[in-house]
Formats: structure tokens, sequence, C-alpha cells
């Protein structure tokens, strides 16, 4: 397919024209996105599927989710007014807000994407005498995983153990990875993904298991989104590409219970070295499909490593032993119960103040502007780390604030502090998932007894405590004292319980 690499302000754009359709789903999206090499690319509507358009195919969420995923622009050119649906008139209006996936109906509409004006393009350009890229300004990150050359970053291996892990992972073993949303799980995960196959001394395959979520109790679709899960991480990581058809005919050969087994099995079988699997966004997975994973690894891992992955790393916001699953019988069934092969709980570590003055610094070496030195216990107290709350309070301030992006301009506490007032009032998806997490008994319990002075020993039980402090509310001291977990929080927590705004109220710690 003809390709033409751009220099634009925003870094390289591919631009590819097909007569076919080269995009018909997910995964057929990613790898046509990777083989362009670029991380924007503008395409014709004829390289898309027809399937693509009628929304009840499930196909334009599914290419939207890996754009999301793994970090790509997809313009597409055309004229979409033919088309009578109104939901999908919806949907292109509403991708058009966003910067994953637009559509546009030239390429001059297009090259504005990218903050070009119309420019003349070399007809025989082509990837191998594709100018140098210029390097775009990065952003401090909120949203997907982090990317090198697009985000400020630390490096996401110093906040893992990964010599604890790695001597883990040499035992054998299988064992949790925890922390609560968007402190970089994913971005942690995908490091070592990558270290360990750049080691050499086994295979190591990263797979989110995050749509199985709408299946809820419906173990066959949830674990037929869990096979497919697998199978297009073997294939992004590994470069193994397994028989087209391959999950569906496990789950009828072999049922939704022990399909995943199967699968992994038949997969371990066929390498020359031992595969470590990391699974992603476990609390995407509910009542019996959870059960069903659980089981479906505990069962196969006596036959590690020749027949089994030889390590497993469950990632998600809690230990695998502190999950409840009810039964229609109304009894309970905990993680540990299914899983009790666990060897390790690990826990993703925060930014500690160093970390936060080293990230901001980045952004004072490329670009000049400074943070006051007084910024730096200001953006502590009101993060204590919170890797979310660092990146959105200097996102905030030296990108969203006009006054921000003049970088002749140093950052001020002032600007902090207004940041962290947006980031309460306005509402961002961070804080508005917790305040969805404040709606549950068992977290409003905790949290108004904690704020009222109550005692939570006493009348609370300790699995409800240490599920708020899971979520990322609570923290416990250097005294080993529950704490609100941030100076921001504190603020958002009594806001969101009291239901109406109140003035301003530092909660004591």
């Amino acid at each position: 397919m003809p390709t033409k690499l751009m220099d634009t302000p925003n870094g390289v754009v591919a631009f590819v024209h097909s007569d076919i359709p080269i995009i018909t789903d997910g995964q057929s999206a990613l790898e046509f996105a990777v083989n362009t090499g670029a991380h924007s690319i503008v395409v014709n509507k004829a390289a898309i599927a027809e399937d693509f358009f009628r929304l009840s195919t499930g196909v334009a969420g599914e290419v939207a989710q890996k754009l999301v995923n793994y970090g790509y622009r997809l313009v597409i050119i055309g004229d979409f007014s033919h088309y009578t649906s109104k939901p999908l008139h919806a949907y292109i209006y509403e991708c058009n807000k966003g910067k994953h996936l637009c559509f546009v109906d030239s390429e001059q509409a297009a090259l504005e994407k990218f903050g070009m004006e119309k420019l003349e393009m070399d007809k025989n350009a082509t990837k191998s005498d594709a100018a140098k890229p210029q390097i775009m300004e990065k952003i401090f990150n909120i949203a997907g995983p982090n990317v090198q050359e697009d985000h400020y970053m630390l490096d996401p291996l110093r906040r893992v153990d990964y010599d604890e892990i790695s001597r883990l992972i040499d035992q054998r073993q299988y064992f949790v990875l925890r922390a609560p949303r968007q402190t970089g799980k994913t971005t942690s995960l995908l490091a070592m993904t990558k270290k360990i196959n750049a080691e050499g001394r086994c295979h190591c395959v990263c797979m989110n298991v995050k749509s199985a979520l709408t299946a809820g109790d419906n173990v066959e679709a949830g674990m037929e989104a869990v096979l497919s899960a697998f199978d297009d991480a073997a294939e992004n990581f590994l470069g193994i590409k397994q028989p087209a058809g391959v999950v569906s005919s496990l789950i009828a050969e072999a049922s939704a219970h022990a399909a995943f087994m199967n699968m992994l099995r038949n997969f371990c079988k066929k390498l020359n070295q031992p595969l470590v699997l990391f699974i992603d966004e476990l609390d995407a997975l509910i009542g019996d499909t959870l059960i069903s994973v659980l089981r479906q690894l505990r069962t196969g891992y006596i036959d590690r490593p020749e027949e089994f992955p030889s390590s497993v790393i469950l990632c998600g916001i809690r230990d695998v032993r502190d999950y409840r699953i009810h039964m229609p019988d109304g009894g309970i069934i905990t993680g540990g119960s299914c899983f009790n092969i666990k060897a390790a709980s690990l826990r993703l570590k925060d930014f500690s103040q160093e970390e936060i003055r080293e990230l901001y610094e980045q952004h004072t070496a490329a670009t000049g502007q400074i943070f006051e030195e007084n910024v730096y216990p200001a953006v502590w107290d009101l993060t204590h780390g919170q890797p979310w709350l660092v990146n959105a309070l200097a996102r905030q301030a030296a990108f969203e604030m006009p006054e921000g992006r003049d970088r002749n301009r140093p950052v001020t506490v002032e600007m902090i502090e207004k940041a962290s007032n947006q980031l309460i009032f306005e509402g961002t998806a961070h804080l508005d998932q917790l305040a969805g997490k404040l709606r549950e008994p068992r977290v409003r319990s905790v949290l108004e007894a904690f704020l009222t002075g109550g005692t939570l020993g006493l009348d609370l039980a300790n699995d409800d405590i240490q599920y708020v402090i899971d979520y990322g509310f609570l923290r416990r001291d250097e005294t080993r004292t529950l704490v609100i977990s941030n100076g921001i929080y504190r603020e958002m927590i009594p806001r969101q319980l009291s239901g109406a705004l109140q003035d301003k109220h530092v909660w004591g710690v």
C-alpha cells in the first residue's frame, strides 16, 4: 500500500491510500498502524471495512480501543454524508472532539488536524527517504500508558522492585502486582515485558483483559474476551499468530471453563523457552469469569514450565486474596481460595518527593520553563506522590492555563493551587471514578466514620478498611496511622460525601 511520511509540528504523519479495505477489526487496525512506522496516520475511507460504519457490529469501538491502548491517532478522509444512521453521525461528532480517531472530508482538513497549512507532498516520497521527524514538545500524561517519545516520565522499572520480580520469575512463581487506579501499572508491565524479552532468557506476553468487563457473569462471553486478549498479545509481543478461529474452537471443544488453560498449554508446548505471562486489569473480570480464570491458572500450574506459563503476574487494584465473589446461593468465594498458589503480593510505589522534582525538571530541561522552589512542597502536600495527580497538576499549570503556556514565565505555587481547584471543581476522569466509588456503601461507611472521628476498628470490617486503602482513599503514615491519602482527596472526599458544595475545609491528618 502506498505510504508517504510527512513532518508536521506534531511529529511524523503517515499518509496511506488503499483501494481495498485493510482495517477490518481491532487487530488489523493495530497491525496496519504498526506497519506505517508512525503514530499519527491519515487514511482514505476505502481502506476501512463497511462493518466499521455499522456501529452494531462493534468494529468501530474495537478499532478505537486499540488506538487508545497503543497511543495511535487515525484520521479518516472521506464523504460520510450518505450514511443515514443518526448514531453513526453522533459517533463521528464525538470522535472529532478527541484526538485518537477523527473523520474529515479532505486532505486539507487532515493536515489542519496536525497543525499544518496546505503543503505540497512529494509524489515520489516514501518511508525510506522521509525527512527526520521534528520533535514535538512532550507533555505530562494523564491518559493511558506513558510513551517515552511523547511524555515526561521516569523509568517505570524504578517504581517496581524489579530485582524481586526477577527473583520470583526465576523461581517460577505466580504472584500479584497491585496499586490504585491510574498509578502507572500498565506502563510498568509494558516496560518489564520489553526488558524480559530483550534479556532473552524467556518469552514474555502482557495481556489486558479489560474487554471482558462487559461480559459480567457470562463465562462464555468473558472467556472469549480473555482468549482473544491473549491471542492479540501473543502476536503483538512475540509475533506469533495463532490459527484463525482458535478462540471459538477451543471454547467449543473444551468449554469455557477449560479453554484458557488449553490455549496456554498449546501455546507453551510450541515455545523454545519458558513463558512469563502478565495479566493486566484483572479487576475487569467479574464473578464466575474471574473464578474460572483463577481456577484454570491453578489447574495448569503443575505443568509449568514446559506446558504452562512458568511465571504469572496478576495485576490489578487489589490483592487476589481480597476478591469476594458473591454466588447465587448467597455464598461467598474468595480469590484466595481459587488461587492458593500465590507466592507474593507486591505494590507499585508512588513518586517520592525527589522523583516529583526529577519529573518536573524534565520539562524545564526541554523548554526552559522552571517550577519555582516552593512548588515542590505544595505538590507533595496536594498529591503525596500519587502519579496521576502529580502529572495532572503540572499539565494543568504548564499546558492548560494561558499564563503557563508562556515558557518564559515560571510555574508558581499560585498556579499549582489554581490547578488543584480546577481538578476538584471542574471534574476529571480520575476524580470522577473515585467519586463513583464513594457511592458504594462499604466505602462511604468507612470514610464517614473516619471523617467524623469514628473508631474504625470496632465498627467496621477490616476487609472494608483494606478495600478503601486499596482504592487509594486512605494510606498509613509513618506511624501506621490511617490518614486521607493526599491534600486533593482531603478536599474532594468530604464534598462528594456531603453531596453539596461546602466552604473550603482542610481535614487534619
